[in-house]
């Protein structure tokens, strides 16, 4: 099976520039030495943290380097120059907790397993961040060390407890109305470029309305800023509302669902897709096994690494990618790069880079879903 996601490259190539170095004379120590030079390095270096399972959902054995088949808009195929599995890599996680009243029970469950999750999965240089949105967003922690269980739950508490979540109201108020990409793409800004492995868990059905960010520019920009994006809900009531709207019962406002004698695309589960993730059940094992998964799944990404394509212009670029004779489900995790400044490349004292082996190919690019 392959997996597509989107880069946006706005690129760098690695160079290391040696120049001679003029340094002030410090007054205790001793002059310099004759000749010092200092070398400054640009990394180009292009990483893409990638799940990769079975048909079945399930872990496959190790796939070699060698064996992944990359493509960037339909160019020739090339290999990962390196490879490793991501272990235990810094995560920053962000926990959005969808307050707007279609799943209270999964929300009571994750309140009281997330916590307790901490001290076996997570370690001291992972970072937390909580939020809640119904009629806004709210964030009642931010970036806190992953090691105190009782700090995080208070967080969940606080967070779905805070003042003008719903608006004047002080209950669910806005769930026909949820802004989920608005939210969404906040919280992207918001992990800002954190160097941990940046991943945001919404929990929620996935209702969408009215956000100003359409679909296809929330995607774009989560992409960008290489942020993975999980989902936590409870399949089997999504899949009895979806029943009902198909079936010509009320269908809410604010929901994917359209009336058309079949529904519509579950735009949620799209844009996990997109952004290296999926969407976990909280029905079935329940929500302290899915919460493990996810921790496990993220640990054993592949991480993908490449030097940038030869491309001097800002682009978004569509990434394929394959396992040669295997078949496996894949989510990749997209990123972006500065392009490489001109005057670096064509300094005489910058030492070229090896040549990336990713070359863009000519494929058209869909524009942005709406």
């Amino acid at each position: 099976m392959r997996r597509r996601s989107a880069i946006v490259l706005a690129a760098a190539a690695v160079f290391a520039t040696v120049l001679p170095a003029v340094r002030a004379q410090q007054q205790d120590g001793p002059p310099p030495p004759p000749n010092l030079y200092t070398l400054h390095v640009y990394t180009n270096l292009m990483q893409f943290p990638t799940v990769v399972l079975g048909p079945d959902l399930k872990p496959i054995p190790p796939v070699p380097r060698e064996k992944f088949d990359i493509t960037l808009d339909g160019g020739p195929v090339f290999h990962p120059t390196k490879m490793r599995i991501e272990g235990d890599d810094p995560i920053s996680l962000a926990v959005l907790l969808d307050a707007g009243g279609e799943q209270s029970g999964v929300l009571r469950a994750f309140a009281q397993s997330f916590p307790q999750l901490l001290p076996g999965s997570l370690h001291p240089d992972d970072r937390i961040s909580i939020y809640a949105v119904d009629c806004t967003v709210m964030r009642s922690l931010k970036d806190v060390p992953a090691v105190d269980p009782a700090l995080i739950a208070q967080g969940i508490a606080n967070a779905l407890a805070a003042p003008r979540l719903h608006g004047k109201k002080t209950r669910p108020s806005c769930g026909y109305d949820l802004r989920l990409w608005d939210a969404m793409t906040l919280i992207a800004q918001d992990l800002g470029h954190s160097p941990s492995r940046r991943v945001l868990l919404v929990v929620s059905q996935g209702r969408e309305n009215g956000s100003k960010t359409r679909f296809g520019a929330a995607a774009e920009y989560l992409s960008s800023m290489g942020v993975g994006v999980f989902g936590l809900r409870d399949d089997q009531e999504y899949a009895r509302e979806t029943t009902f709207a198909q079936y010509g019962s009320p269908v809410r406002r604010g929901s994917n669902v359209t009336l058309i004698g079949s529904y519509d695309e579950d735009l949620f589960a799209a844009m996990c897709a997109e952004n290296g993730g999926m969407v976990l059940d909280a029905s079935n094992p329940g929500v302290a096994t899915d919460l493990q998964h996810l921790i496990d799944l993220l640990r054993g990404r592949y991480i993908i690494e490449y030097p940038r394509p030869e491309d001097k212009k800002a682009a978004i670029h569509t990434v394929d990618i394959a396992i040669d004779g295997v078949k496996a489900f894949i989510r990749l995790t997209g990123g972006s790069a500065p392009i490489p400044d001109p005057a670096i490349a064509n300094d005489p004292n910058t030492l070229p880079s090896t040549p990336s082996p990713a070359k863009v190919g000519n494929r058209r690019r869909i524009g942005p879903r709406s």
